[in-house]
C-alpha cells in the first residue's frame, strides 16, 4: 500500500522514503549480535563521534517474527547474507507496508 504522503512536493504520494534518506543514514550500520544485542552504528552521520544506541532483539522460535527496538516485524526473507523485514504502520489513516533490506558486510 503506498503512502500518502507528498514528501517532495512533486503533486504524487511518494512509497519509496529510502530516496529522501541523507546520504550518511544510508551508511548507518545495524548489527544483530547472536547474544540477543543490537547495535545501531550512526558514526557515520557524525565523524569523529562513538553515536551508537544499544537495545535487544529477539526472535520467535518459528523465525517469522523479529522484535527489536520495541517494534515487530515480520521475518519476510532470511538467508545467510540477506534478512528481509516488514511492519505495517498507520500512516495518516493509511495502512503503509514499511520494508527492511539488511545486508550482511
Amino acid at each position: 500500500v503506498p503512502a500518502q504522503s507528498d514528501l517532495d512536493g512533486d503533486g504524487t504520494n511518494d512509497s519509496d522514503f529510502y530516496k529522501f534518506f541523507e546520504e550518511c543514514e544510508k551508511q548507518v550500520i545495524y548489527e544483530f549480535q547472536a547474544d540477543g544485542t543490537y547495535i545501531e552504528d550512526r558514526s557515520s552521520c557524525s565523524p569523529g563521534s562513538d553515536d551508537q544506541s544499544k537495545s535487544t532483539w529477539s526472535m520467535n522460535e518459528e523465525q517469522t517474527v523479529l522484535t527489536y527496538f520495541g517494534r515487530v516485524f515480520d521475518i519476510d526473507e532470511i538467508g545467510s547474507t540477506t534478512m528481509s523485514l516488514s511492519v505495517t504502520t498507520d500512516l495518516n489513516g493509511t495502512n503503509v507496508k514499511e520494508t527492511s533490506v539488511f545486508t550482511k558486510k
